[in-house]
Parts: C-alpha cells; sequence; structure tokens
C-alpha cells in the first residue's frame, strides 16, 4: 500500500528576528499533515502462537509518501506491539527510509522512549513493516498512523563583518536539537547531562541528533541515522528564557533505542569541560561550534549542518559575555568556548555582531543556576554510581593526616562500579589525588593528606563503572567541591536542627505571600526545597505551598538571643541556605548580624541564588563582638513583586576548631576526662572516621586499644 500526503493542519513555524539582541532561532518551515493509515488488529498464526521458539513474522506493511519532501517523521496515534517475554521477542515495527536506507526498529518499550513517533529521516517516503511476534493477547498488535511532519528551512543570519567565515566541522560533542533548529552539547563533568539555550526550549518530542551530515545542495537540511538520534527527556529539563545573561537549558537525553548507548557513550565517553569562571577579557580566542543557518556566498550543503569559527572574546557584564565568531540561527544553545583551554565558558544565546562591530552575545558558564541544575539533576540525568559516605561527609579532619574518609559506591542502573574510586584533594598540600582501597565489598577508605589547624581543603571523588565512564561526587565534582576544615577537635557551642521551636521570631512588612513557617518542606518546582538540608525533617521555609513564592516584603526571620560571651577562641556560624530566584539580585535575599540583642545590624555575605542548598559560613569576630546577645536575621523580599523568590534556611551551627596534638582529648575541650571517652565511643558506634585513631580504614578493636593508650598517656 502506497499513500500520499494531504490535508495541511499546522502551518510553518513563525520567523524569529535576528537583530541585535534577539535570540538566534533558525526558520524551520515545516508542516505537519494528517495520515490515515491503520492496520487494523493484526496477530500471528495459531501455529506460531504455540510455539515458544517462533520469530516475529513480516504480518502488515506500507509506504508513507510525501514527495520531494526533504525529512519526514510520523506520530501516531495508537501503536500497539506485543511485549517482549522470557520465551520469543516481541513485535516491532521496522522503518526504513527509501532516501538512503537508514532504519529504526520500534518496539514496545522503545514506543515509549519515542513517545509514539518515529526519528528524523531524510527524504519523504517511509516503508514501515509490522513483524508480528507469538502472544497471549491476540490483539496486542495494531499501528495506527495520525500524522507526518515535513520540512525544510530558509536561512538567517547574526554574522560578524562582511562575510560568514564559518567552515564545516566535525565535532563528536556538539549535536542537534531538532526540529526547533538549536545546537546542544554534552559535558564532561556529568555523563547524561546537556546545555543549549533555554528559548530552544528541549521537551517532551524533541531530538538531539548527533553525526549530522551536510544538508542536500538545495539547503535542506539531512538527517543523521536513526541510531545517532536521542529523545530528549523534558521531565529532565530545567530552562531559563529570560533575556540576555538569563538564558540558559539544561536536559538530558534517552539512551538510544537501537544501540542502547547514551549520547555520551555513542560519542566516544567525551563532551566539554566546563570552566569554573570565564577567563579575563583579553581578546582571547573564543570559539563557537554550532548548527547555524547559511546564507548567500556560502555552500547550501552547510546550512544547519556543524560549522565552527572563532574570534576575540570582547567583554562581560555580570552574567553575560561578548565575543566575535560568526553565528546564524541554528547556533543558539553553542558551546561558548576559550579556544586557548579548550574549555566552554558560556552558553550561546543571542545575536548582537553586524558588518561593522558588535559582538554576539551569551549566558556565561558561572551563572549559579546553571551548575546548581548540573549537581541537582532531575530526569533521565539521574544517572551513575550511589555514593554513600559512611558515617557522613567530615567537617573537620585531623591536621597529621591520620583522618580516614569511608564511601560506599554502589550500582545505579547500567552504571556497575569498576572497583576505581579516587579521592582529589586540594589543601595545604597542593592537589593531591589518592586512590581509595576497598576495605569491604563496594566500602573504599583514604586518609586526608595532613594540613595546618585552622586552615581548610575541598575534596570531591571520582569513580569509574564497567563500561569506563568516569562519574563525579559531587556531580562537579572539580567546580563545586565538598569542604572540610583542618584541626584536632571541634567545640561546639550551639546546634539547631529546627525540629523544636527554639524562640525564632517572624516579621513581615508588606508581605502578600511568601511568610516564614516552620516545616517539612513538600513543594515542587524549580525554585522551592522539596526536603530539608539535614534530613532530620523540619526547616524553616518561605510558604511550603507549590506555585507559592514570596510576593512583597521583606518576611524577616531573627534568631533567638545567643549567649556567646564565655567563649574564648575564633566561633564560626554556620547555616545551610536555600536561595533561589528568577534573578539574580542579591538584594532579594540578605543575611545579618547583632551583637546588641538586634539593637543594630551589620550586613555579611548571602551569597548568589542557587535552587539549591548551599552552607553559609561566618567568622564572627570578622563582623561583631563575642556578647550575650548576639542574633541572626535573614531577610527574603521581592518588593516590587518581579521575581520568583524562595527561601529557606536548616543546621544552624555554631562552633570553634581545636587545634591540640593530644589524641586523647577527643572531644578538644583541653581535658582529659570521660568526656573525651562517651565522644569516641559514640564516634566509633555512629562509623564516624574520625575514631579510626590506627588509620588503617577499618573502625574496631584496634581503634579502642589506641584510644585507651592515648587516653592513660594524657596530654603533653
Amino acid at each position: 500500500m502506497t499513500f500520499r500526503l494531504f490535508i495541511p493542519v499546522l502551518a510553518a513555524m513563525p520567523a524569529v528576528a535576528t537583530a541585535t539582541d534577539e535570540p538566534l532561532l533558525p526558520e524551520v518551515k515545516m508542516e505537519t499533515v494528517v495520515v490515515d493509515i491503520d492496520s487494523g488488529v493484526i496477530h500471528g498464526s495459531i501455529a506460531a502462537r504455540t510455539s515458544i521458539t517462533a520469530q516475529p513474522e513480516l504480518a502488515w506493511s506500507t509506504v508513507v509518501d510525501a514527495g520531494d519532501a526533504p525529512w519526514i517523521r510520523l506520530a501516531f496515534d495508537e501503536i500497539l506491539l506485543a511485549e517482549q517475554t522470557d520465551d520469543t521477542r516481541g513485535s516491532y515495527l521496522l522503518v526504513t527510509s527509501l532516501d538512503d536506507n537508514n532504519s529504526q526498529i520500534i518496539d514496545a518499550a522503545a514506543a515509549r522512549v519515542w513517545s509514539d513517533t518515529t526519528a528524523y529521516f531524510n527524504g519523504g517516503a517511509l516503508r514501515l513493516e509490522l513483524f508480528v511476534a507469538p502472544s497471549s493477547d491476540p490483539d496486542a498488535n495494531r499501528i495506527d498512523i495520525a500524522s507526518a511532519t515535513i520540512g525544510d528551512p530558509i536561512s538567517s543570519r547574526s554574522i560578524c563583518g562582511s562575510t560568514d567565515d564559518r567552515l564545516p566541522s566535525t565535532d563528536p560533542r556538539a549535536g542537534r536539537l531538532w526540529p526547533i533548529g538549536c545546537t546542544g552539547w554534552l559535558i564532561k563533568d556529568r555523563t547524561n547531562t546537556l546545555l543549549t539555550a533555554g528559548h530552544c526550549s528541549p521537551g517532551g518530542g524533541d531530538v538531539m541528533q548527533f553525526n549530522v551530515p551536510l544538508s542536500s545542495s538545495s539547503g535542506s537540511p539531512r538527517m543523521p541515522s536513526p541510531q545517532d538520534q536521542y529523545p530528549v527527556d523534558g521531565t529532565s529539563a530545567v530552562l531559563d528564557s529570560g533575556g540576555i545573561g538569563q538564558d540558559w537549558g539544561v536536559f538530558g537525553c534517552f539512551d538510544n533505542t537501537d544501540t542502547g548507548l547514551s549520547p555520551y557513550e555513542a560519542q566516544g565517553l567525551d563532551g566539554y569541560v566546563l570552566a569554573a569562571a570565564p577567563p579575563a577579557v583579553d581578546g582571547r580566542p573564543i570559539r563557537v561550534t554550532g548548527y547555524g543557518t547559511t546564507g548567500s556566498g556560502v555552500p547550501r550543503e552547510w546550512n544547519l549542518a556543524q560549522k565552527t569559527h572563532t574570534g576575540p572574546f570582547n567583554s562581560r557584564s555580570g552574567n553575560t559575555i561578548r565575543y566575535r565568531p560568526d553565528t546564524t540561527g541554528g547556533n543558539s544553545g553553542s558551546a561558548v568556548v576559550d579556544d586557548t583551554t579548550g574549555w566552554a565558558i558560556g552558553i550561546h544565546t543571542h545575536a548582537g555582531c553586524n558588518s561593522t562591530g558588535g559582538a554576539n552575545q551569551g549566558t556565561s558558564i558561572d551563572h549559579p543556576s546553571i551548575f546548581s541544575n548540573i549537581n541537582n539533576p532531575i530526569g533521565v540525568r539521574v544517572q551513575g554510581p550511589t555514593f554513600d559516605y559512611v558515617g557522613g561527609r567530615p567537617d573537620i579532619v585531623k591536621t597529621n593526616g591520620s583522618s580516614a574518609l569511608r564511601v560506599e559506591v554502589g550500582p545505579r542502573g547500567s552504571a556497575i562500579p569498576s572497583g576505581d574510586v579516587t579521592l582529589h584533594v586540594n589543601g595545604d598540600s597542593g592537589e593531591t589525588t589518592i586512590v581509595m582501597t576497598e576495605v569491604e565489598p563496594g566500602v573504599f577508605a583514604a586518609n586526608f593528606p595532613g594540613g595546618d589547624c585552622g586552615n581548610s581543603a575541598t575534596y570531591y571523588l571520582s569513580a569509574q563503572d564497567t563500561r569506563g565512564i568516569t562519574w563525579f561526587d559531587p556531580p562537579v565534582g572539580r567546580i563545586f567541591p565538598n569542604e572540610v576544615g583542618y584541626g584536632d577537635g571541634e567545640n561546639i557551642a550551639l546546634q539547631d536542627d529546627f525540629e523544636t521551636d527554639s524562640g525564632w521570631a517572624v516579621s513581615d512588612s508588606a508581605i502578600t505571600t511568601g511568610t516564614w513557617e516552620r516545616t517539612v518542606p513538600t513543594a515542587t518546582g524549580t525554585y522551592a526545597p522539596n526536603g530539608d538540608f539535614d534530613g532530620s525533617g523540619t526547616c524553616w521555609v518561605t510558604d511550603n505551598r507549590t506555585n507559592s513564592d514570596v510576593d512583597g516584603g521583606p518576611t524577616r526571620l531573627t534568631s533567638p538571643a545567643f549567649d556567646l560571651s564565655g567563649i574564648s577562641g575564633d566561633p564560626v556560624l554556620s547555616f545551610a541556605r536555600w536561595f533561589a530566584a528568577s534573578s539574580s539580585s542579591p538584594a532579594l535575599f540578605s543575611v545579618e548580624l547583632s551583637d546588641d540583642d538586634g539593637a543594630t545590624w551589620v550586613s555579611v555575605p548571602a551569597g548568589t541564588a542557587t535552587s539549591a542548598w548551599v552552607v553559609n559560613e561566618y567568622r564572627l569576630l570578622d563582623h561583631i563582638s563575642l556578647t550575650s546577645a548576639v542574633r541572626l536575621r535573614v531577610s527574603v523580599t521581592d518588593n516590587p513583586n518581579s521575581f520568583i523568590v524562595e527561601g529557606a534556611i536548616d543546621a544552624l551551627k555554631i562552633s570553634e576548631v581545636v587545634c591540640s596534638d593530644c589524641v586523647g582529648d577527643f572531644n578538644g575541650d583541653n581535658l582529659i576526662d570521660f568526656f573525651d571517652a562517651s565522644a569516641f565511643i559514640t564516634a566509633l558506634n555512629n562509623g564516624d572516621p574520625s575514631a579510626d585513631l590506627n588509620s588503617d580504614g577499618f573502625l574496631d578493636f584496634f581503634d579502642v586499644s589506641a584510644f585507651l593508650q592515648a587516653f592513660a598517656a594524657g596530654c603533653p
């Protein structure tokens, strides 16, 4: 059966202007047309149904023909296929392009991943062949085609200078997001996360394409093999299209249903390395590689195929970076790369160049929400082995290098740990890489290098799986590592996990919604926390309702008076804070300290919006005196009501590091007494690495023996 398309349903996508400061999208001319093809109910022969060794049989075929359309994709009203069983392969649909013979196999599982659509194919004609398997349900197979999307692009431009100087390239890390016509790219530090521009809107139904061929001689885009196409998981996408400097997108893709590979695996286990921040503005070469459109003077085969160009780094202002490589519509979402280091420093989003000057524009890679959403994956981006810190992440480690870190690394999905786990530390001894030892099945241990008391170090972990993929914890550990302090103990003056009412007070000014409340956070969405920081359950949060944020204000949360007059050391106040906002303005979230019971206040740095839990630390003597009436005040405001703003705090602690070489003084109070023995036993029972006094990676009798010897020896 051959069916020729008719009945236009959806007009071409409207053009997007490419004047200065406009987002770069190509005009992808396409239309969706009705296709009325229904296989009806198909089932195999009776003999096939009774044989557990029978293979699927060709039971129905058809050709969908859109004439000279350059590309095509089908959508199904219904695609019912018998599921695979332990004994037999399930039914499947074989879709083949008559243009280049590229094909795709769609079984029941693949149909779900592709949301009842096919991949994109070259040409306008597809052959569909339904292979039916034995099934206990004879009515389990039916192919009902609803529509086909076909199309062709036209050009839009944003060229720096008088000519388009881009050249064809084959960077495997960059792909084409279709049919929106943007660029997306893999990152090295997180193996199933891709970045693009927020206005490219990767979501349900979009497809990432890699190894994209050149276009036809007329400029019509050609599709890669279906084995190089990956459905985007819409639930994994977090986007912001708030204009120049606020335009970014983070998303993930499902594995290819034919090959079973993720984009990262199929593209050579590679991605762009993320810079911690853009370099100094010194005119260094910047490279942009992507899938922009072309105009006159450029071979039409290069249209919407991968091209690359370099130009100078012009400027940075806030979260906006500017540079002069040539780009056009379709380059939106491209990595902006420092060509000197090869590191990605931003996401290309907007035009700005012309024949006489200007610069194209993008969002800086250190926009806090980008790293926050990479470090807090959702949807299909939640991958890789699990990292479970035995005894928790330490706050303090010993100065003599005797503190051990223990972590259990476990499988998740297809990520099976290979047993290669590494601790990366940057401290007093510089950058140190330590191969961790497997001390029991799946549990690895290593000692932190020593350091000077009062100093700090950062660290992160890496682990390989059996496929050779390297995973990190935190996910972008090189940029956002864990932090630990050096000391021989810790005196804790005060702790509050907010599980009980300890006397905090709320005061509001011109608030409409979003007042502080002490509760278990349950809200969902990009901006609101859906759990507390320390796992105890309760914290302080601004309005716990879903889709309700701070409007007006400020809403102020003030602590009770803390009596710190008896502390003779150098205490640090810390708490976990959640500050999320659709603007980078720091005025929306503020932190203040007072040493006179709230009569006067001193502002201290609050930090930028991250949409994640972050620990703030303050050396109190840098800001106030240690009196009997120290207070903390945290304020959140959105006045005038212009943004989405959420705040929360948890896990308050006031403590000081103790510097002592006396092992027997386990609690660091400069005394050898019962409380040291009690603290050691508690640490041992809780699996705290600080109780590993003989540094062998185990918590056992030998540590008890080492403590008793140190306790008996006393302090110098």
